[in-house]
C-alpha cells in the first residue's frame, strides 16, 4: 500500500495549484489517498484569499488524479504548527506512515515513488524521517551516493512512521533541563547552530513551529533522517508570499529529472557533507554582514 499524501493549505491558492498539478503529475498518484487540512483565515484581511483557497478546493473535489481525495476545513484559525500536528497524528493513525507537502512545494514526477520506496527501505532501520528536499553541497559533486544521512529533519516534502512520530513530546518538557546541558545543546546543533535558539524562541512563546520540536525529538532519540543527493521538492514560498518565510534566494536547489531509480543503502554519516550542512543552517558572523547589507540595499530602492 502507498503511504497516503497530506497537504496544508492555508491562504496561497496559486501556490497550491502549483504543488496539486506536480503531484498529479507524479508516478503512482492513481494508487494514492490525498488527504488536504485547510486553515481558516487569521486575520479579517486574509478571509478573501483563504476563501479563494477553499473554493479550489471544492473545485478540486469535483475531479482529481488521486486514488482518493479527503478534505477538512477547520472551523477556526489553528495555525501551522497545530495544523500539522493534528493533521498529521489523525492520517498517521489510521495508515502508519505519511508523506507531508504544504501549499508551496512542487515536486519532481518521481518524488512519490522515491519517498514510498524509501519508507519501505528504511522501516525496519533506526531512521527517523525522509526529507524529499536536499539544496547544493560542493561535497555532494564528487559523493558516490544517491542519498545521505543526516541530523537534522526537513519539513519542506517529508515523510515518516507512526512509531517515530508518536516519540515527540511536544510540550518538551524537558526544556529546562535542556538549557542546562551543554552537551545535549552541542548534540542538538549538529544540524546548525540556528536550532536551540528557534527552540528558545518556540518555548517562549516567539515562534509557531512544528517542525524544531520534531528536530529536537529526533536529535534526543539520536536517528538521521535520509537526504536525497538530487532534490525531489522545490520550495516555492521563498517568494515573501508566506506567513513563516520572508524572499529569499538562500534555498535555491535543482529539480530531480533523472528517470532511474533512486539507490538506498545503509550508510555512515559523512563527516564533510555534516559540515558543509551545518554551515548552511548556521548563523555565522560574515552571514549576518549579509543579510544586513541586503536588507539596507533594499531600502534603498
Amino acid at each position: 500500500m502507498k503511504a497516503p499524501v497530506v497537504i496544508f493549505a492555508y491562504n496561497r491558492k496559486e501556490h497550491l495549484r502549483r504543488t496539486i498539478e506536480a503531484l498529479g503529475l507524479n508516478m503512482g498518484i492513481e494508487d494514492t489517498a490525498v488527504y488536504i487540512f485547510a486553515d481558516q483565515f487569521g486575520k479579517k484581511e486574509e478571509q478573501e484569499k483563504t476563501e479563494a483557497v477553499r473554493a479550489y478546493i471544492e473545485k478540486l473535489e469535483q475531479g482529481h488524479p488521486f486514488q482518493s481525495l479527503h478534505v477538512k476545513y477547520a472551523a477556526e484559525h489553528k495555525g501551522l504548527a497545530a495544523s500539522v500536528i493534528s493533521g498529521v497524528t489523525e492520517v498517521i493513525e489510521r495508515y502508519g506512515r505519511v508523506i507531508v507537502v504544504e501549499d508551496d512545494l512542487y515536486t519532481s514526477k518521481d518524488f512519490l515513488k522515491y519517498m514510498n520506496q524509501a519508507l519501505d527501505f528504511y522501516e525496519k532501520e533506526p531512521v527517523w524521517s525522509i526529507s524529499g528536499y536536499s539544496f547544493p553541497m560542493k561535497h555532494l559533486k564528487q559523493y558516490p551516493h544517491d542519498i545521505f544521512y543526516c541530523y537534522r529533519a526537513c519539513s519542506w516534502g517529508w515523510a515518516t512512521w507512526k512509531d517515530r512520530w508518536s516519540m515527540v513530546d511536544w510540550e518538551v518538557k524537558d526544556f529546562a533541563e535542556f538549557r542546562n546541558d551543554r552537551k545535549e545543546m552541542w548534540k542538538f546543533n549538529r544540524g546548525g547552530t540556528d536550532l536551540t535558539p528557534m527552540l528558545c524562541e518556540q518555548m517562549e512563546g516567539k515562534r509557531d513551529s512544528w517542525a524544531i520540536r520534531w528536530c529536537f525529538a529526533q536529535s534526543k532519540k539520536e536517528m538521521p533522517s535520509i537526504y536525497p543527493k538530487d532534490s525531489r521538492v522545490v520550495n516555492m514560498g521563498f517568494d515573501g508570499s508566506g506567513s513563516h518565510c520572508l524572499a529569499s534566494t538562500e534555498y535555491e536547489t535543482i529539480l530531480n529529472c533523472r528517470e532511474e531509480d533512486c539507490r538506498f543503502e545503509i550508510l555512515d554519516l559523512d563527516k564533510q557533507l555534516m559540515k558543509e550542512f551545518r554551515d548552511k543552517y548556521s548563523d555565522t558572523f560574515w552571514k549576518k554582514v549579509k543579510r544586513r547589507l541586503k536588507t539596507m540595499g533594499n531600502k534603498r530602492l
